[in-house]
């Protein structure tokens, strides 16, 4: 379904929130906001693939459609992994949930926030655009909390937006990112 929430002006616009009509169209506004969306999901698979060890744990942090945890689910078919995914959105776990449901392998839906998450046993943690959404002063305290859950050998997958502290290449990269999504159909608004 093509996302279109804000193609129209809004007299009251509400903070964003991932909820239904969020939800509804999530595959469509990643794949229209986040350059190189696909690919990311894709290797994403392939390292777990690579760094996954049997009898351990993949984490999906901040899950949404669970589009990183099927990736590695298909990569990793047959073996002895539980794959956990946590998002704190009941939309998007529900949906989630949707799309796990022909799935063998083992694996939790967690409803939760990240800093609320005991890791433990990760070969493979995955955080797609995920720390953002968590304050800022909570951030270090996640990524030591993952680390510390984290075997040798595993491996983190982290992509996020960033700023430079360059204004002029921030600038730029601020400009080609709404180059991209106006390309893509989104409106100003």
């Amino acid at each position: 379904m093509r996302d279109n929430i804000y193609a129209d002006n809004l007299d009251n616009i509400a903070g964003f929130r991932f909820d239904e009509s969020v939800a509804a169209v999530f595959p469509d506004m990643l794949q229209r906001s986040i350059p190189g969306y696909s690919n990311i999901i894709t290797m994403t698979g392939l390292l777990a693939a690579r760094h996954a060890q049997d009898h351990t744990r993949c984490y999906d942090l901040g899950c949404s459609l669970g589009a990183s945890t099927l990736a590695m689910m298909n990569n990793l078919q047959g073996r002895p992994i539980e794959f956990i995914a946590v998002d704190n959105s009941t939309a998007m776990l529900n949906r989630c949930a949707d799309s796990f449901s022909a799935q063998v392998a083992q694996y939790q839906l967690l409803n939760n926030n990240l800093q609320d998450i005991a890791i433990n046993n990760a070969s493979m943690v995955v955080l797609n655009f995920t720390l953002q959404f968590v304050p800022q002063q909570d951030r270090e305290r996640v990524i030591k909390n993952i680390y510390d859950g984290m075997l040798p050998g595993a491996a983190l997958v982290l992509s996020e937006k960033i700023c430079f502290d360059n204004p002029a290449m921030q600038q730029l990269t601020t400009d080609l990112y709404h180059d991209f999504k106006m390309t893509n159909g989104y409106s100003a608004l």
